[in-house]
């Protein structure tokens, strides 16, 4: 008898010693034994399990049932294993959502420390310029609070004017003026006129003439649409409702609406920050000139950048909120009237068709663009359990 009709008697037991002892070491030098062994083994197993069941019919249904039940946990295509894989990705997937939850929390603590430190190199800078200046001028207040008290009596303290000696802190500062009043203006037109291009020149001569001009002018018409036109004019707000008035009187009126926003408190909390901040900027350079200590250079150096900075801000806001209010905006449409017995012209349903279909184009390619970017900045995380599972699937075919 060969050894390999010994296998099976050999896994019931059923050999004598010496005989089993002897297949034994025949099958641990022979991987090809240990392989149809282990295949006995789970086809002993199978054949156990479905012993109460319909039997399997046929030579490779047996042999398939065989392989699934021989297939290690880890397989791609066990249950096991695609239970394996799949809680291994959501696994991944949780660990890079909590991951981002440490990286903002060190990233929001650094910005804190920063401003931290920040906040306590202009309190040091404070005492050294306190300590400085001490009888020469009184400490600055807050910059937050520098709206309050930026009156030409606080002015006056902070250049060393004014002073009365000791009994100088119980004086009055004078009440504010009363502040010029700023109010934004902006009005909107349309008009349905006999001429566009006459009414058009009419609207920028109108302008000129009020001390304003045309900020920008476009106007359309094809053989499919009316001629159109689109004006925006800039002029002075003492002229706005005269300015309106006149625009109005070019043809029949379609639509009007007027707006004014009242900036006189935003105007003069910009004002106050200016003052302050021109103050304290005098302070430092006066501080810079009298500093010795490269570190107090540098530092009064750093402060001093940060201020003008401030100031370079907040007086492109005032000049921007001065333009504004200064000259008032008119968005003026008009469109031509059609002559009695002139058909009207269509909508231009086809260039309109054109240009929806262009955009949604672009939109498709922008969309696929991104989804591209997103597919490439996420591959470490999806692509290492593709490649595993591609390099099992593709090991488990070739077994």
């Amino acid at each position: 008898m060969s050894l390999r009709d010994d296998l099976k008697a050999y896994i019931d037991g059923e050999l004598n010693a010496d005989r089993a002892e002897e297949v034994r070491r025949a099958i641990d030098a022979d991987p090809q034994l240990q392989k149809e062994v282990e295949q006995l083994r789970f086809l002993g197993l199978e054949i156990r399990r479905l012993a109460a069941e319909p039997a399997v019919n046929g030579r490779e249904a047996a042999l398939a049932a065989v392989r699934r039940s021989s297939r290690p946990w880890w397989h791609p295509f066990s249950p096991a294993g695609r239970f394996a894989y799949a809680g291994a990705l959501l696994v991944l997937l949780l660990g890079f959502a909590l991951m981002q939850r440490p990286l903002r929390s060190q990233f929001l603590a650094a910005t804190v420390a920063s401003e931290s430190a920040y906040m306590d190199a202009g309190a040091e800078s404070a005492k050294m310029k306190s300590g400085g200046m001490a009888g020469r001028m009184p400490a600055e207040a807050p910059a937050d609070q520098a709206p309050a008290v930026d009156t030409p009596y606080s002015e006056g303290l902070m250049s060393g004017e004014g002073r009365s000696g000791p009994g100088a802190s119980s004086a009055t500062p004078p009440e504010l003026p009363d502040l010029e009043r700023r109010v934004i203006q902006t009005g909107s037109l349309s008009l349905r006129v006999e001429n566009l291009q006459a009414a058009l020149q009419q609207a920028e001569a109108i302008a000129n003439a009020l001390g304003g001009y045309v900020e920008n002018q476009n106007d359309s018409g094809s053989q499919t649409q009316l001629p159109r036109g689109n004006m925006t004019l800039r002029v002075k707000s003492v002229h706005f409702s005269d300015a309106m008035n006149q625009l109005r009187a070019l043809g029949e009126k379609l639509s009007e609406s007027t707006n004014r926003e009242d900036i006189t408190r935003q105007y003069a909390d910009i004002e106050g920050r200016l003052r302050a901040l021109r103050a304290e900027e005098e302070s430092y350079v006066t501080m810079l000139r009298a500093a010795k200590k490269v570190g107090e250079l540098l530092e009064i150096k750093e402060r001093l950048g940060y201020v003008r900075q401030e100031l370079e801000s907040f007086e492109s806001q005032r000049r921007a909120l001065a333009n504004l209010s200064t000259l008032s905006t008119i968005s003026l449409s008009m469109e031509q009237r059609v002559k009695p017995g002139q058909p009207e012209k269509g909508e231009g349903w086809a260039e309109d068709t054109w240009s929806s279909a262009l955009n949604a184009l672009t939109s498709a390619g922008r969309f696929l663009g991104r989804l591209v970017i997103f597919v490439f900045v996420f591959a470490p995380i999806w692509l290492p359990p593709v490649l595993l599972f591609w390099w099992l699937a593709k090991r488990a075919k070739a077994a």
